[in-house]
């Protein structure tokens, strides 16, 4: 009985059995999904435009040490990648470099977003030495006037200037963290896409440049429309594999595509994650998905993020989630510039004319070449 639960929590194991229970529908899942999401904190220097923040309200204290420790060591055997994020500024956390250290200890990579504004040398030292694996720098535009519009803050110099420092850290230590640059695709940003490539891509230290979805929809949340979307082919991933969400205050939410757009599924002060992760409504949503009718959960039908085909899903599955991660920018690059069917439905082009149409704007960008 020992071996074979060793064995379980081998991690390739134990994505084989996730990906047998999600092909065969299955309500329930075995141990704790691979990836996570954790906020630590709800405090934010920035006003960025298609953040959750600028919907929902946040208070509430940083990720308390004694509470990330209890959701590490319960998934220690399960957890490969964890994003120590949420809605606010990674690094405003004092403690969230000790958190890192923590799970870094339990043989977790870790990841986290940062807009790179309030990046001291001190704090890129901090960085480094946790032993990050993975960070964005969330960088919105590639000028001035772009950037504040994005952002709300006119501090688009100071952001290069700090990521270009970060980088030259990087380079002179010969780090092995992963660093991407990562624009969202809004009607501000547009014409500016191709620009963002070539501004970012090659440069040394930099890992891989992405253009993202926006998968909030703040416009939507603010003004409490829903979108009518097309059934999905595939059942979501996300229920059987991960990421749940882990808010400060404990509460879990089944992905981060739901988001606020409904109540948690459980908290884990009261109850263990592996309690939550098979509870009655966890179980239900995924009955709702594998019958192919998620009416019951209007949030999944609402929700934002792109739907990846079946080939996507199962090589998502297979592959150690932090690989996953650094192919993700790649396989979203020829989804989405080189029409590759990957996802439902979906292309840059047709994203680029929705936000046109509703929006009215006139400037675009260049779909003829490779950005």
């Amino acid at each position: 009985m020992a071996i074979f639960a060793t064995i379980s929590t081998i991690p390739a194991m134990h994505r084989l059995r996730l990906l047998s229970r999600y092909l065969r529908g299955s309500a329930v899942c075995p141990g704790l999904p691979p990836t996570v999401v954790i906020a630590n904190t709800h405090t934010c220097n920035h006003f960025c435009r298609m953040c959750i923040r600028e919907a929902v309200t946040f208070d509430g204290p940083n990720m308390e040490v004694r509470l990330f420790r209890q959701i590490i060591d319960e998934g220690a055997s399960y957890f490969r990648y964890i994003s120590l994020d949420g809605p606010g500024e990674t690094i405003m956390n004092p403690e969230a470099f000790d958190l890192i250290r923590y799970a870094k200890a339990k043989g977790i990579r870790m990841v986290f977003s940062t807009n790179a504004t309030l990046m001291t040398p001190d704090l890129v030292e901090s960085i480094l030495d946790s032993g990050l694996d993975h960070i964005i720098f969330s960088l919105n535009g590639t000028s001035r006037d772009v950037y504040a519009a994005i952002h709300g803050v006119d501090a688009y110099d100071f952001a290069v200037a700090n990521i270009r420092q970060f980088l030259a850290r990087k380079c002179d230590l010969g780090a092995s963290i992963m660093v991407t640059l990562q624009m969202v695709c809004l009607r501000q940003t547009l014409h500016q896409v191709d620009e963002f490539y070539r501004t970012w891509r090659g440069l040394p230290g930099v890992n891989s440049v992405r253009v993202k979805k926006d998968v909030v929809a703040v416009e939507r949340l603010q003004s409490g429309e829903s979108a009518s979307r097309a059934p999905r082919r595939n059942a979501c991933a996300r229920l059987w594999y991960g990421p749940v969400f882990i808010e400060t205050n404990g509460d879990v939410y089944a992905s981060p595509g739901v988001l606020y757009k409904a109540p948690p599924v459980g908290n884990v002060w009261r109850s263990s994650l592996a309690q939550i992760w098979n509870n009655e409504q966890m179980q239900a949503m995924r009955r709702a998905h594998a019958s192919g009718d998620e009416s019951p959960f209007p949030e999944c039908v609402d929700c934002s993020y792109s739907r990846p085909r079946l080939p996507l899903i199962v090589g998502g599955f297979l592959l150690d989630p932090f690989l996953a991660g650094r192919l993700m920018p790649i396989a979203e690059r020829f989804a989405y510039w080189h029409s590759l069917p990957l996802y439902e439905r979906f292309s840059w082009k047709a994203e680029f004319s929705r936000i046109l149409k509703r929006t009215g704007a006139t400037k675009t960008v260049s779909l003829s070449r490779k950005p």
